[in-house]
């Protein structure tokens, strides 16, 4: 029983994942962000259940009266699920950096090697029209306005 009760929190967690990543107005970066998320919440669930405290496991919580009922196949469920998101997305990581651009292309600094690493993602990149075009916009108060 205490097997259900686990695969019932899990799979809570996954479709909540699941949810996150559909629907309409979803950029590359918000689907990176919430697959980042998750890997990171794989975490916190391996280290629950290694603890007993089941904070992100309410159902099994309530199913098992010790943390000694947390079965190996619980764990090992974990550890196979991370090692699945890491094979899988596996190259899809996007710089911080380049999200934040996209994000909010004002609040970027000029200098340093971001045109060198736009040109890494987008070999067509001119990295000094780039760099110019990105201090005529940063200097735009009426392209600031606009944005915000």
């Amino acid at each position: 029983m205490a097997d259900a009760c686990f695969l019932s929190d899990i799979f809570k967690h996954l479709n909540d994942l699941n949810l996150g990543l559909q629907g309409r107005d979803k950029t590359v970066i918000d689907l990176v962000e919430q697959m980042r998320a998750f890997q990171v919440k794989l975490d916190l669930f391996a280290n629950d259940l290694s603890t007993g405290r089941m904070l992100h496991f309410p159902t099994l919580r309530k199913c098992i009266s010790s943390p000694a009922q947390i079965t190996d196949v619980m764990t090992d469920f974990i550890a196979m699920l991370k090692n699945n998101f890491a094979g899988r997305l596996d190259g899809l990581d996007l710089p911080t950096e380049l999200a934040v651009f996209v994000r909010d292309p004002f609040t970027v600094a000029i200098e340093g090697d971001l045109s060198a690493r736009a040109k890494k993602l987008v070999p067509s990149i001119d990295e000094g029209k780039f760099t110019l075009e990105l201090v005529d916009m940063q200097s735009s108060v009426t392209m600031a306005a606009a944005f915000h």
